[in-house]
């Protein structure tokens, strides 16, 4: 059974590392994003925690190769990009949300030399 607030998917490749993905949530269920996220880069929100009960949890739960984890970056939200404010903003209107999110590519070891 599909779960409120959370739209499905294809999920069947998690996304590669510094790769964009989806993530379509509805807001106008009355259930908050629950997520922290952090706005100082000026151009992106950067989940730092997703916690239970929100949306963003729901989404995990129903799409667990897509999931949101901490360090993705949101990047878009219903077409605005380039500025985390605006993201903020928009994020907050009982909508139905499209997002895209980044997940940044891991650090690579530097060999000794």
């Amino acid at each position: 059974a599909a779960r409120p607030g959370a739209t499905r998917r294809d999920d069947s490749a998690p996304p590669a590392a510094s790769q964009e993905f989806p993530v379509v949530l509805d807001r106008r269920s009355g259930l908050g994003l629950c997520i922290d996220a952090d706005p100082r880069n000026g151009r992106t929100l950067v989940v730092h925690a997703v916690r239970q009960g929100g949306l963003f949890d729901l989404w995990n739960r129903s799409h667990p190769s897509l999931a949101v984890l901490p360090g993705d970056h949101i990047v878009s939200a219903n077409g605005i990009h380039g500025d985390a404010k605006s993201l903020y903003s928009e994020c907050l209107k009982p909508q139905v949300l499209t997002l895209v999110l980044q997940r940044p590519a891991p650090p690579r070891d530097r060999e000794a030399v």
